[in-house]
């Protein structure tokens, strides 16, 4: 092959579904972002202390609950579901990612985050399961702690909906 008509590789972007999609009550998402060359850097104390502040501010400013997270030194994961009908759970991360940018910026790390990052609906009930467990584990399975409580950077904090338990429409496996 001629070296004029070789094509370079295309760089893989992340699917994103419909807007609207991201916006259905109830319906969790499993989000995963990289630090920028994969730096260790989620998991200094001052900046793990405040990227849970900043998950829980976007989270109410965009109508959205975090089910579970666990922030690793180079990625993150976190699970999160609209709680409010005008909620929307793409815009919450993006905003978080935003917010810790420049959290972080203003402490010497001029480029926290890979450009994009990773989102995949929850399919059913026992997916969800196995995205709380993953997140969880996730530590214990990069031989950072022996046991997934001993972790501090992670939470699971329940399901969202059994406090709204009037309210069938889009749970996971509903």
């Amino acid at each position: 092959m001629d070296s004029d008509t070789r094509k370079l590789p295309s760089r893989r972007k992340p699917n994103r579904l419909p807007p609207e999609e991201y916006q259905r009550q109830w319906q969790p998402v499993f989000f995963t972002a990289c630090t920028r060359d994969r730096r260790p850097w989620l998991t200094e104390a001052n900046l793990a202390t405040a990227l849970t502040d900043l998950l829980d501010d976007n989270a109410r400013a965009n109508g959205c609950v975090v089910i579970a997270y666990c922030f690793l030194p180079d990625h993150m994961h976190v699970l999160a579901c609209v709680a409010h009908p005008e909620g929307d759970v793409r815009s919450f991360f993006e905003g978080f990612k935003l917010g810790a940018a420049n959290f972080a910026s203003g402490r010497g790390i001029p480029s926290l985050w890979q450009r994009t990052y990773w989102d995949r609906h929850v399919r059913n009930m026992n997916h969800l399961w196995e995205r709380i467990n993953y997140i969880l584990g996730n530590a214990v399975d990069a031989g950072l702690c022996a046991h997934a409580e001993d972790w501090p950077y992670s939470e699971f904090r329940g399901l969202p909906w059994e406090a709204d338990a009037g309210n069938d429409n889009g749970r996971a496996g509903a």
